[in-house]
């Protein structure tokens, strides 16, 4: 694997690798878990911290189990966690349906290596960018971010 080019978004690490030359990995937020830190641990302080921001999860899919079921093969962990500031989305939706597009917000945990983990979600910077300056979405849009950021954080510390 090649090494990792890193670079800032967002106030925190965005990890994409050199051999990778699409947007995907361009576009995400990715942060590894740090040392200790277990993929259940970093559920649990994901699903504290949601709580602490007021985003609800609304959804989990346990992707590789799924795979696992219908394969009857051990996979690499990948599990999509999804999360909604329902009152915010709404006005978002009402004010343009095409957010409606990115609704619910997720945050993937998965094993990037063999017990290499890390937690991984789109960079909303370019959406809110799109947003003037002058709308009373673009609070809304930073709050919500700031609150998926501070749980992706969370989850990749291990922070109950």
């Amino acid at each position: 694997m090649t090494a990792p080019i890193g670079f800032m978004a967002a106030g925190v690490m965005n990890v994409a690798h050199a051999a990778d030359s699409s947007s995907f990995a361009q576009n995400v937020v990715w942060m590894p878990l740090k040392a200790g830190v277990t993929p259940s641990l970093c559920v649990d302080s994901m699903t504290t911290q949601a709580d602490t921001v007021n985003m609800k999860q609304v959804g989990h899919l346990p992707l590789s189990k799924q795979v696992e079921m219908m394969l009857g093969k051990k996979q690499p962990l990948i599990e999509v966690f999804m999360f909604c500031n329902p009152l915010t989305a709404v006005k978002m939706v009402q004010a343009n349906y095409a957010f409606g597009a990115y609704l619910p917000c997720r945050i993937t945990l998965l094993e990037a290596k063999p017990n290499e983990y890390g937690v991984v979600m789109l960079n909303l910077d370019p959406l809110i960018a799109q947003i003037p300056k002058n709308s009373p979405l673009l609070k809304a849009a930073q709050d919500v971010n700031t609150s998926l950021l501070s749980i992706l954080k969370a989850g990749a510390d291990g922070s109950l």
